[in-house]
């Protein structure tokens, strides 16, 4: 960082540890460029907004979320089911986002939208999927069906298993 003429190398910065850009100052100083002593990248702190986060990671700065670390393929849904599935991150996921991946058109929905699925249960006792992780797995519980919203007719329908697949991210 350069602050008024002196400059704190980003590169002691440890990779994975975050820097956050709070109010209009880094330092109570007037920071306004991140630099990387060594490197030509220069970032301008006026582009970036309060709260947005920036994470040493490698021999690189980038801002915002990083990719996620893993990601499932399609995987079939089955009613009545525990599905699970290993993450290999060999830590409980900060962050774990489990959609369902439209594969034939149904509700409005075409062929490879997704729908952002959280842990939800319906009226009756079995309709509804529960999502959980741990160290190894991401896991899924099914009920009997599963609802969703359809985008035509914005009313509530169990969706045809055999249309869509479940689809995992998550990040350490």
């Amino acid at each position: 960082f350069e602050s008024g003429g002196q400059l704190l190398d980003i590169a002691a910065i440890a990779d994975g540890d975050p820097l956050v850009r709070e109010g209009t100052d880094i330092l109570g100083g007037g920071v306004r460029k991140i630099r990387e002593t060594g490197g030509p990248t220069v970032l301008a702190l006026g582009a970036v907004p309060d709260g947005q986060g920036l994470k040493r990671s490698g021999s690189s700065v980038v801002g915002g979320l990083s990719a996620p670390e893993f990601v499932s393929g399609e995987i079939g849904i089955a009613a009545n089911g525990t599905l699970s599935t290993a993450h290999s991150l060999g830590a409980i996921p900060t962050l774990v986002h489990v959609i369902l991946r439209c594969t034939t058109t149904e509700y409005g929905y075409s062929v490879g939208d997704e729908i952002y699925m959280n842990d939800v249960q319906g009226t009756a006792g079995s309709i509804g999927q529960t999502i959980a992780s741990d160290a190894t797995n991401i896991v899924i519980v099914t009920g009997t069906a599963i609802n969703i919203m359809r985008k035509d007719t914005h009313v509530r329908g169990a969706i045809t298993l055999a249309s869509w697949r479940w689809v995992m991210r998550a990040w350490k």
